[in-house]
C-alpha cells in the first residue's frame, strides 16, 4: 500500500484526528483560535447566568396577579400630610388584583417580593378618582340619625335602594336639609405610598 503523501505546501501537516482537533484553527479574520477553549468559555457563560438568576430574580417569590401578600404602608399627599398609616397595627393582607385596594396600590406591588421598600406615586385617576360637583346632592334632615351631630365636615353613611352603602360628607346644613358630598374625601388629589413587603403566597 502507497503511503499517504504529505499536504500541499501553505498547509498545516496533520499526524493524526487528535492532533487535528487540538491545533489551531484560523477564522476569517484571520486569527488563531484553539477549538479546545470554547467549551470553558461556554461553562462559565452558564454560571455566569444561573448565579445572576439566583441574584436577581431566584430568591422569594415575586409579587404578581394573585399574590397573597401582607405589608404595611404609609399613605401622604402631595404636601406630605400623613392620610393612612399601618404602623402600630397588623400589616395590611390582600390578594392582588382583586380590587380590594385602590387600582395604582394594586399595580405598584407588582414585581416586588419579601422584605423589599418601596415608594408608589399614584395619580387620582388610579387612586379614588377626580372629584365630581356631580356628587353632591340635598338630603332631608328628617332622615339623619337622632343621635347623629350635625356639623360641616361630618361623615354618614348612605344606603341606596340596591343595599349598597356609600359615605357622605356634610358640606353644608341648612333649614330641612343638610348638602352631602358623596365625592371620597381623597377624590382628585395624587396620593404617595411608602410601602414594605412583610409576606408574599
Amino acid at each position: 500500500m502507497a503511503k499517504k503523501r504529505a499536504v500541499k505546501k501553505g498547509t498545516r501537516k496533520t499526524a493524526s484526528k487528535k492532533s487535528v482537533t487540538k491545533a489551531p484553527v484560523k477564522g476569517k479574520s484571520g486569527r488563531q483560535i484553539k477549538s479546545k477553549c470554547y467549551k470553558p468559555v461556554f461553562v462559565m457563560a452558564l454560571v455566569v447566568i444561573v448565579l445572576g438568576f439566583l441574584i436577581i430574580g431566584g430568591n422569594g417569590n415575586m409579587i404578581e396577579k394573585g399574590s397573597k401578600i401582607k405589608l404595611h404602608y404609609k399613605g401622604t399627599l402631595e404636601d406630605g400630610t400623613v392620610f393612612d398609616s399601618s404602623e402600630g397595627k397588623d400589616p395590611l393582607e390582600f390578594e392582588v388584583g382583586a380590587g380590594a385596594v385602590i387600582a395604582g396600590f394594586d399595580e405598584g406591588v407588582i414585581g416586588m417580593k419579601k422584605g423589599e421598600k418601596k415608594t408608589i406615586n399614584i395619580p387620582a385617576d388610579k387612586a379614588y378618582g377626580q372629584y365630581d360637583e356631580k356628587r353632591m346632592g340635598e338630603y332631608p334632615k328628617a332622615n339623619v340619625p337622632k343621635d347623629m351631630e350635625l356639623k360641616v365636615g361630618a361623615k354618614m353613611f348612605l344606603q341606596s335602594p340596591d343595599g349598597g352603602v356609600a359615605l357622605a360628607t356634610i358640606k353644608e346644613i341648612k333649614d330641612d336639609v343638610v348638602v352631602l358630598d358623596l365625592n371620597h374625601p381623597l377624590a382628585g388629589k395624587n396620593l404617595t405610598f411608602e410601602v414594605e413587603i412583610i409576606e408574599v403566597n
